[in-house]
């Protein structure tokens, strides 16, 4: 009984609704590895587009595009509070989703352990650091990537000694 109600965790939409007075935008499954293809989930919108995962990543983006119709959201962030849960899988994925409505770019601000330039195979010195250092023109810091048309991606780049400084920065 102590411990159910110590127990603040989530349990259901309900709770977060009721407790941080924000709407669930939508539930999203596992990917379910299939034995016999490449698995990357972090592209799985492009290679699967008629799965429960892809169909929960659109619900996401419709969701975000009507949760404020006067004033759309041209900006995105995509955090939570530990490694590994999901957040490059979600913000590419949902990258992917966007992309299919219009030009898109997916900017990798993680400068700790980057995992988006790992996917898209980008150079170490192009990225976010080398255009916020200046020692790369912008257009060399993002990619069209060559599955998604209207998507460009921006990967972390060269990863600095101290990223909270560059990021600090007034460049």
């Amino acid at each position: 009984f102590l411990r159910e109600k110590l127990d603040n965790t989530f349990k259901r939409n309900s709770d977060i609704e009721e407790h941080l007075l924000l709407p669930v935008l939508a539930e999203v499954a596992l990917i379910k590895k299939q034995k016999d293809q490449p698995f990357v989930p972090e592209r799985y919108m492009a290679s699967a587009p008629r799965t429960s995962f892809s169909e929960a990543i659109n619900n996401v983006r419709t969701g975000i595009l009507f949760s404020n119709l006067d004033n759309p959201v041209k900006t995105l962030l995509v955090t939570s509070t530990i490694t590994g849960e999901g957040k490059t899988t979600l913000a590419t994925n949902l990258a992917i989703s966007f992309s299919q409505l219009g030009r898109t770019l997916l900017i990798d601000g993680d400068m700790r352990k980057t995992s988006v330039q790992r996917i898209t195979n980008m150079e170490k010195g192009a990225g976010l650091s080398g255009w916020l250092l200046e020692s790369h023109k912008l257009k060399d810091c993002v990619t069209p990537d060559a599955e998604c048309k209207n998507l460009f991606v921006m990967p972390t780049g060269k990863l600095p000694p101290n990223p909270l400084e560059l990021l600090s920065s007034k460049t």
